[in-house]
């Protein structure tokens, strides 16, 4: 039916219309199921993904590959994914930074810092040699009472 320049699908006599397109563009489906390769304001829709990818980052969720979510990377590529976010379909993270419980997480180590106290657990050698420190901030690691190298 058109109704006063809406198109409106579905039942007139209780006036249930469960898809509508008004003229402004506007589009209602209740229980919608969008097939093949599309796009939805900008997002590209496909069988097994949905995303969208900019110059800098972008992201993507699947239903399938190896990674069900993805942030920050450049492509959509489900199976090796430089995206520095991705989370599993068994709920494996990769983060390249972020917080955690008030703890910081970076390619470094993983840490936790108060105004002078801290303790960390370091991969690298950036912090002087020291795998695990505890005692001082990550600013006055050298000095901390406890340390492992």
């Amino acid at each position: 039916h058109i109704v006063g320049g809406d198109i409106k699908i579905g039942d007139i006599g209780t006036n249930s219309f469960p898809f509508q397109v008004n003229t402004d563009g506007d589009m209602v489906a209740t229980s919608a199921t969008i097939k093949g390769n599309s796009t939805i304001a900008g997002w590209n829709v496909t069988d097994n993904n949905i995303y969208k990818i900019e110059s800098d980052g972008g992201a993507s969720m699947a239903s399938s590959g190896n990674w069900a979510f993805m942030a920050g990377g450049t492509d959509y590529n489900n199976e090796n994914s430089s995206a520095p976010f991705r989370v599993g379909f068994l709920g494996d993270v990769h983060a390249t930074s972020g917080d955690i419980g008030s703890w910081t997480l970076n390619k470094n180590g993983i840490y936790k810092n108060n105004d002078t106290n801290g303790i960390g657990l370091w991969s690298t050698t950036d912090h002087e040699n020291i795998a695990i420190h505890a005692g001082k901030n990550t600013d006055n690691i050298a000095s901390a009472p406890f340390k492992v190298y």
